[in-house]
């Protein structure tokens, strides 16, 4: 989000104001058939699991989570997805060099296809194209 300047009224809070900008969920949305193939690779449940700050519990229905987001440049592919609790989608955002050390949030430069992640039994897998985990040596 970026911020304009508003005209100085003395006595005001801010002069900082959200600027209007277009969703970024419409630039590149989530088709159903890669949705399915996260839901399949999941089982329908939080890829990240028990792990997280503090061992979060799963709690809230799952999302798709851009590894790599959307305004970075970021697809809508099965790589870059994964899908998230509420609880821990929110953990990976608000703590963000804990979810990049679990894998779940990437670099600007990075390949999401590259860069393994942490699932909630303690693997460290890479996320392929047809939507399995492929076993790190």
């Amino acid at each position: 989000m970026t911020l304009a300047r508003r005209p100085f009224r003395p006595g005001a809070f801010s002069t900082l104001r959200p600027s209007r900008k277009p969703s970024k969920r419409s630039a590149d949305p989530v088709v159903p058939e890669v949705y399915e193939a996260l839901v399949r690779r999941a089982g329908g449940r939080c890829e990240l699991g028990t792990l997280g700050y503090r061992s979060l519990g799963c709690q809230g229905r799952v999302h798709a989570h851009h590894r790599l987001p959307v305004q970075f440049g970021g697809r809508s592919v099965v790589t870059n997805l994964g899908l998230l609790c509420a609880k821990h989608h929110h953990f990976v955002h608000n703590w963000p060099g804990d979810g990049a050390g679990y894998g779940w949030l990437v670099g600007r430069r990075a390949d999401p296809s590259q860069v393994p992640v942490t699932l909630g039994d303690g693997r460290r897998v890479l996320l392929t194209d047809d939507g399995r985990y492929e076993e790190l040596a």
